[in-house]
């Protein structure tokens, strides 16, 4: 083992080739045949980084060489704590260059470790002979060894054979460091390409390299695109691959296919929908797209359908009031999710306190969030990559092994689909079991802003005036007979009709029959008034007022057989939903509002 003398030891680094001589610093230090290397050394460079050179494109770059420590030092020779440094030593520098030694001009020890090293008297120091006999047995001047000769070389120390030996070597290194360095350039390069890709595949990547350079799912990434890999987003194919597959049915079909039985497209059309979303959500899933598109998924699977209501005709015509009013119109009677109008929308914010109060006590869940249906499914598919991520391969040339893991990828994809189809299904029971599944916006609006429960005066003439019906309008979606179920509101003994002859007079008599119609109408804001304008002959203004149109065959029919009509019942829902008071207003507040409006206009 020999030890290193600062100012005879030349070092280099694989990517310098020009050598240089180390340095210490500090006080630890042990001087035979001049100061020896520990592990505080520290390079000295000079010349030119041929790899920082090639990653500037070729700009020379100094060489640093900065190292943080020393490997493979001395076991037994340590100065004040410090191991000193051996011709196996070696050093590792920033950019990765191995630091070792490249010539030693003086071997100063030999075959013999060094315990200890007491540097307050720096030349009196122990051996501890491995081999041989002590030297304590020797007479001194038999033990005293010749003083070391000065090494040659000019005042840095440097041997004056050292330069020319080093420039020689040098040019015959040169070529071979920068073909070392493209080749490990080449090297990192084509890791960073493998880590890129490896990114990007659904797949722990922990195969070996020559493993992975033989999968056909990586190799697929190196020979294409992601905007290459396409989709058949196709729902014709989506609703023909459903048709044959019909060992899959279930009580969700069933209502379906009763419903097409009974009403054919008189009122709507049916889309088969992409449980999983071919265009909004899985198309912009490239890592899913690309691991699909390697298993054979089709998107188009029976498993990823389920029909729902839509409107072909006519529903681009109609204006953006009319539009709500005909998916409530179908929703009611179908008791299915409407499904135009795109999956990715964003509820109007003037309605979502309505609608988080409303989940909280429909559904009994938080509603913090509300997210429409592509952000949900988004969510699921990061949730599904988190699970592919950790499958250690999908591919083995065992066809079998293959298929099985095909297979495994499908059934991943199913569980997905079948779990919401599942949500959306249960819209047929209870529009609010589908949270957070809705489809489009108005199936959402429908579930959760329209109102559960109204009051209501209907207004209708008769031969010596005006009959106000005063009503609970309540919906239910079971109903056959529609969603909207009037019942009569009696108060106090009083009945639920109210007669207020015409025209105004203001005689006792009939000012006192003004006054008891005020108190009828209580703090009822919504007055529907059937085939009347603005409600004449009413003692005060209403809050809100719709005028219903009627047929000549329907001006005999009662309240109830009036608004039976679907379109007519999903026009009040919009009303009532749109039409409200900002606080609540108690009966007596009311009246007495009502009270003063009717003396300021008639005195």
């Amino acid at each position: 083992m020999d030890f290193l003398p600062a100012n005879s030891t030349l070092f280099q680094c694989i990517y310098n080739a020009i050598p240089f001589l180390c340095t210490c610093s500090g006080k630890a230090s042990l001087k035979v045949g001049g100061t020896l290397l520990t592990v505080d050394a520290r390079p000295q460079p000079k010349g030119i980084c041929q790899f920082k050179t090639a990653a500037a494109n070729g700009v020379p770059q100094p060489c640093i060489c900065q190292i943080s420590s020393w490997m493979l030092p001395s076991r037994t020779c340590f100065v004040e704590g410090k191991p000193l440094l051996t011709t196996a030593s070696k050093a590792m520098c920033s950019v990765g260059g191995t630091i070792s030694v490249f010539k030693s001009a003086s071997k100063v020890v030999t075959g013999a470790g060094v315990s200890s090293v007491n540097t307050a008297e720096k030349n009196d120091f122990s051996w501890e002979e491995t081999k041989g006999t002590s030297d304590k047995n020797k007479r001194p001047e038999e033990s005293k060894e010749p003083p070391p000769e000065e090494a040659p070389g000019g005042a840095d120390g440097i041997p004056e054979s050292a330069p020319s030996q080093a420039m020689q070597t040098a040019a015959v290194m040169t070529a071979a460091a920068v073909s070392l360095v493209e080749s490990v350039l080449e090297d990192r390069d084509q890791e960073k390409q493998a880590a890129a890709i490896l990114e990007n595949m659904l797949c722990s990547g922990d195969c070996a390299a020559d493993k992975r350079e033989a999968c056909p799912y990586y190799q697929d990434h190196l020979s294409r695109s992601d905007d290459e890999v396409t989709v058949l987003n196709d729902s014709l194919q989506l609703g023909a691959n459903y048709e044959e597959a019909r060992f899959q049915r279930d009580d969700i079909d069933a209502h379906y296919t009763a419903l097409k039985e009974e009403y054919g497209t008189t009122y709507w059309s049916y889309a088969a929908h992409h449980i999983i979303s071919g265009g909004q959500v899985f198309k912009q899933e490239p890592e899913i797209v690309r691991l699909a598109d390697f298993l054979h998924y089709d998107i188009n699977n029976a498993e990823n359908c389920i029909f729902l209501i839509s409107k072909g005709h006519g529903y681009g015509d109609e204006t953006k009031a009319e539009r709500p009013i005909s998916a409530y119109d179908a929703m009611g009677r179908a008791r299915l999710q409407w499904h135009l109008g795109g999956h990715q929308y964003t509820l109007p914010a003037e309605e979502l306190k309505l609608i988080r109060q409303r989940i909280q006590k429909q559904t009994g869940q938080s509603a913090a969030d509300i997210r429409s249906y592509a952000d949900l499914l988004r969510q699921d598919m990061a949730d599904f990559k988190i699970w592919l991520r950790q499958h250690p391969c999908w591919y083995s040339r065992d066809e079998t092994k293959q298929k099985a893991l095909a297979a495994k990828f499908n059934k991943g994809m199913h569980r997905i689909s079948r779990r919401i189809r599942r949500k959306l299904g249960d819209f047929t029971e209870k529009p609010s079991s589908s949270y957070p599944y809705y489809v489009s916006k108005e199936a959402y609006r429908y579930t959760f802003t329209l109102p559960k429960t109204e009051k209501c005066i209907i207004v209708r003439r008769t031969p010596k005036g005006i009959r106000l019906y005063r009503y609970r309008i309540r919906r239910d979606p079971k109903a056959d007979d529609g969603f909207l179920i009037l019942k009569p509101i009696e108060k106090d003994q009083s009945p639920y009709v109210f007669d207020l002859p015409l025209p105004v007079s203001k005689r006792p008599a009939y000012q006192e029959k003004q006054r008891q119609c005020i108190e009828f109408c209580d703090n009822i804001g919504h007055f529907l008034c059937i085939d009347m304008d603005q409600a004449e002959g009413l003692p005060f203004r209403p809050d809100f007022i719709k005028r219903i149109y009627c047929d000549p065959s329907e001006q005999e029919n009662s309240n109830e057989d009036l608004l039976r009509l679907e379109k007519r019942q999903a026009e009040l829902l919009a009303w009532f939903r749109d039409c409200q008071f900002e606080h609540y207003m108690s009966p007596v507040t009311m009246v007495r509002r009502r009270l003063k409006e009717w003396r300021e206009l008639y005195g």
